[in-house]
């Protein structure tokens, strides 16, 4: 069985600020498109592991500052 954790990770000025975890990927795109609405972050990436497996973590979603996606 697989356990899945979405993270979601806020950088601001080329340093992480916040990772914040959530159990389903439904919350976790939430959680960032309201962050991304609201918050003055450079980049905002939405990220998959699988805990019976640390070595893949896959990224969902990135929003970036200048690039168009937020």
């Amino acid at each position: 069985m697989n356990v899945n954790v979405y993270s979601v990770v806020k950088l601001l000025n080329g340093q992480v600020d916040e990772i914040s975890s959530f159990d389903n990927e439904g919350a976790a795109l939430q959680y960032a498109e309201q962050t991304v609405a609201n918050e003055p972050y450079d980049i905002v990436s939405i990220l998959r592991t699988i805990l019976n497996n640390p070595n893949v973590q896959l990224t969902i979603k990135e929003y970036r500052k200048g690039c168009g996606s937020i």
